[in-house]
């Protein structure tokens, strides 16, 4: 462990809120007053190895809360067509986690096939997952009045 309480804060903190969003730095951020006021007397290279350990320890506990989200359903907003696959978009969850789910499916309600574009909602069942991302099975294609409507039957 470093002896630095800074960092150890943020260890310490990382760990007791599994954090799982996170856009750490190793150096201080210009126009702060630590910027202005305080020396920046750590090494490159120390800087870097706890950076490092921030980001490994972030993964871990992101890879661990994904992968507890296996089986559940999520509403999901889709923004795009995925860069990997035609035959999938991308979307967020209402808790920002990115999501990949098949472009095309049939709709467990209507029973008819679907295409999802961006800006549709689609509850997708989480089928796997990595520290960044959930990936799906589309459920239904849906609206939030309508996802509002089933959620309160």
């Amino acid at each position: 462990m470093f002896d630095c309480s800074s960092h150890n804060l943020q260890h310490s903190l990382v760990m007791f809120y599994s954090i799982d969003m996170s856009s750490p730095s190793s150096s201080l951020r210009e126009k702060t007053h630590a910027h202005r006021r305080l020396d920046d007397n750590v090494p490159e290279d120390v800087k870097q190895a706890r950076l490092q350990e921030l980001i490994d320890m972030f993964h871990k506990h992101a890879r661990v809360k994904n992968s507890n989200r296996i089986g559940t359903e999520q509403i999901v907003l889709i923004e795009a067509q995925s860069k990997r696959s035609e035959l999938e978009v991308v979307g967020r969850t209402d808790g920002n986690l990115k999501a990949v789910m098949p472009r095309e499916f049939v709709d467990e309600i209507t029973k008819q096939p679907t295409t999802l574009r961006t800006g549709d909602y689609v509850v997708i069942k989480v089928e796997d997952s990595t520290s960044m991302t959930l990936r799906g099975k589309p459920l239904i294609k849906s609206s939030l009045q309508n996802l509002s409507r089933l959620h309160n039957q």
